[in-house]
């Protein structure tokens, strides 16, 4: 209801839309510049009680945690952590600032801040995605400083939109919004999987790692497994799992969140499209790698070279590779 009373005001919306879009994207970065525009002539006021942001402390304070994201940027293991925290953070500022931005009482208040904390939200998940696309690609990607001033130039130039053009900063947001409906899921399916690495770490720090029970599976992963059991079989042994990683998946060039499940005589790589989960049998590929929070495993799902990206709660890479040589073909 909240944002419904405010349609009759189209500017304040869409100032809302890409400021905590923004928000989402570089939470510290938006602060400083709404600061130091609330200081300057040269710059439209910030909309709302933002105007009462020019102080000092919050330019030191915001300028501060933005020089210290990029410098967490530039180590993945640090970034990863870092964006986990700013999953929870970037919400709620971006509930205050939208809040902050609407005039009247609790009921638009209240539904400026649910609306700006589920832009922030998949603003930085989309960021994030970003992030952990680079990383996974290596050298093929920009480095941590070129990407962070990218980004920084990006927001830079929403801010100004919002402050001087809002109708134009919210539908540039609304645009990218859609084409993220669009074609951007794998950026959702990468930021849950980096909080997955980070949970993956702090389980193997507790001693707990290794496959899931068949109980702790997904129903749409049991159920699919289920299927694809054989006749006569379908007792004989528990099935287990664990969530993995997949790039170069069967039909897509990007990063899919998927399952590497079945039972210990055959193993399937296990997706969900369109509500509709498949299982494709798992061959051995090359020899796995690895790295600080996961490891690769280099596999052939149904007719398609992919590589599993198995977190650090996931049973050893190699006894993992070594089984599915041994086995030739996985599944349940």
């Amino acid at each position: 209801m909240g944002v419904i009373d405010l349609l009759p005001h189209p500017d304040l919306v869409l100032t809302l839309v890409a400021l905590g879009f923004a928000a989402g994207v570089d939470l510290f970065w938006v602060v400083f510049l709404l600061a130091v525009a609330a200081r300057v002539s040269w710059l439209a006021p910030a909309p709302g009680d933002l105007v009462e942001m020019g102080t000092v402390p919050i330019l030191l304070f915001s300028a501060v945690l933005h020089t210290a994201e990029r410098c967490a940027e530039a180590l993945p293991s640090v970034a990863l952590f870092w964006h986990s925290a700013q999953a929870v953070a970037r919400p709620i500022a971006g509930a205050l600032l939208a809040a902050a931005i609407v005039p009247g009482g609790v009921v638009q208040a209240t539904g400026a801040a649910a609306a700006g904390a589920v832009l922030a939200a998949t603003g930085h998940r989309v960021v994030w995605g970003l992030d952990l696309r680079r990383w996974l690609d290596g050298g093929r990607s920009p480095g941590p400083v070129l990407a962070g001033l990218a980004e920084d130039v990006v927001v830079a130039g929403l801010v100004v939109l919002v402050l001087e053009r809002p109708e134009a900063g919210g539908v540039l947001v609304v645009l990218v919004l859609g084409a993220l409906l669009l074609r951007g899921r794998f950026l959702l399916d990468l930021s849950r999987f980096g909080l997955h690495l980070v949970w993956g770490s702090v389980q193997r720090l507790t001693g707990r790692w290794g496959w899931r029970r068949q109980d702790e599976l997904p129903a749409w992963v049991r159920d699919a497994l289920e299927r694809e059991r054989r006749p006569g079989n379908r007792d004989r042994a528990p099935l287990r799992g664990l969530p993995v990683g997949v790039t170069g998946s069967p039909g897509h060039h990007g990063f899919r969140w998927g399952w590497l499940a079945g039972a210990p005589d055959r193993t399937f790589l296990v997706l969900r499209e369109r509500g509709r989960a498949r299982a494709l049998p798992v061959l051995p590929g090359g020899a796995p790698g690895r790295s600080d929070l996961f490891d690769r495993l280099p596999a052939r799902a149904g007719e398609a070279e992919c590589e599993l990206l198995v977190a650090r709660d996931g049973p050893d890479v190699d006894a993992l590779a070594a089984e599915l040589a041994s086995r030739g073909r996985v599944g349940a």
